[in-house]
């Protein structure tokens, strides 16, 4: 039979990941790029920058190979090392899932997967789900220590020149800057609003994260213990404001941008910001990234349903 199969004695979680993991790592380590012996027709994987520069999604095992034939021989991905904690998931009294993660290395990266495992109508286990994402560049190491900022924070001058600049101290533009300014890249981060974590005070108070703690810290400074399980919108908000402080990270705040050009000749980009009374500035560097979010504080505009009697309230809808 194909993929693993259910031997007379039932296996561990842990035995048919294991057999799993060695299957695939010999699918895409032969000569013939293969998964068919270790994915699912129906199969998916998604991967985040362990294999491509990009965020991809490919469904069915046809396109799969298709697609990750040439990442894989380019990236040589090696080490694979199942981790503890491999578990079943009843899903219904007729379906079972396994899931487990694996760590790898690539030619310039640390990886790990999260794999989700089904048993298929030949009593074999194959991957349904595989999700590679990279953890961090090789030979980086972590300058921040949690304790004394790496660099001082930001200091409004007529011209000002980094290597990278961000727009948006949410989330992800603390997360990214953190990271570049761990490789060295000196980074100024740009907030229009007026504190770092308002984004989540605009909102209703029993607000909560809706994923567990654990997955939501953000990188060199974890959730204080005090937060809960699920931390609440103000709790988030004061940790945003606490990373930044604690890391020292570049962030002006209350910033207007009016012009943003590119010069291709010189590879730099050239911003205009002002902050409320003063006057406007000019912000150099190479590269520009924007991190905004994609919801109504980012600048989509909510839709809004036609509510019959709705100009008659006093209170807003």
């Amino acid at each position: 039979m194909s993929g693993i199969d259910t031997f007379s004695v039932p296996l561990s979680a842990e035995a048919i990941s294991s057999a799993w993991l060695a299957a695939f790592v010999s699918d895409i380590s032969g000569p013939s790029f293969t998964l068919k012996r270790s994915f699912t027709n129906d199969s998916y994987w998604r991967d985040v920058l362990a294999f491509t520069p990009d965020f991809r999604t490919l469904h069915s095992v046809s396109k799969i190979q298709h697609f990750f034939s040439v990442p894989v021989a380019l990236v040589q991905p090696s080490q694979f090392r199942l981790l503890p904690g491999v578990r079943h998931r009843h899903i219904s009294p007729t379906k079972t899932f396994i899931q487990g993660i694996v760590q790898f290395h690539t030619v310039i990266a640390q990886c790990s997967g999260v794999f989700t495992l089904t048993q298929t109508k030949d009593s074999s286990w194959k991957a349904w789900s595989f999700v590679t994402m990279m953890d961090r560049l090789s030979g980086v190491v972590d300058c921040f220590d949690g304790h004394m900022p790496l660099c001082r924070p930001a200091e409004w001058n007529t011209a000002m020149e980094y290597t990278a600049v961000v727009v948006g101290a949410g989330q992800c533009g603390l997360s990214v800057a953190a990271c570049l300014e761990n490789l060295g890249i000196s980074t100024l981060v740009l907030e229009r609003s007026g504190r770092i974590g308002n984004s989540w005070l605009f909102r209703y108070d029993s607000l909560e994260t809706n994923t567990p703690k654990a997955f939501n810290h953000l990188p060199f400074v974890e959730f204080p213990e005090r937060s809960g399980k699920y931390t609440p919108c103000r709790d988030v908000a004061d940790y945003l404001e606490d990373y930044q402080r604690t890391l020292g990270l570049h962030v002006l705040t209350s910033v207007s941008i009016s012009a943003a050009s590119y010069d291709a000749s010189s590879s730099t980009w050239t911003l205009s910001v002002s902050l409320p009374g003063q006057a406007s500035i000019t912000v150099m560097a190479r590269y520009m990234i924007v991190a905004i979010g994609i919801g109504t504080m980012g600048g989509a505009l909510p839709f809004m349903p036609s509510i019959p009697g709705k100009v008659r309230k006093q209170y807003p809808v």
